[in-house]
């Protein structure tokens, strides 16, 4: 059970965006942000957490880029979508 805790701490980071999405369209934007920055620094330690229980694996090495552009995408769209960022910025970014 041990060898997927690195892995569930990625794809929380994942399942963060759409939320993050969510939340910023609902007007919760405090919550949203938070919620980022959580999400973000699930970034620094899954890998110290796979190391630690000597936990790494094929699917963390897929699943960490997957999760870091599905909690970014989301954003950057979100973003975009409620005019906190201009088109070309958003484009760029995506």
């Amino acid at each position: 059970m041990r060898q997927w805790i690195p892995n569930l701490v990625t794809a929380s980071r994942g399942a963060a965006g759409p939320v993050v999405a969510w939340l910023v369209l609902r007007g919760h934007d405090e919550a949203a942000f938070a919620l980022f920055i959580a999400a973000i620094l699930t970034d620094l330690v899954d890998g110290a957490i796979a190391r630690a229980l000597q936990a790494e694996s094929r699917a963390g090495q897929w699943l960490d880029p997957l999760s870091d552009k599905l909690l970014t995408g989301c954003t950057w769209a979100v973003l975009w979508w409620v005019g906190w960022a201009p088109g070309w910025l958003a484009g760029l970014m995506l």
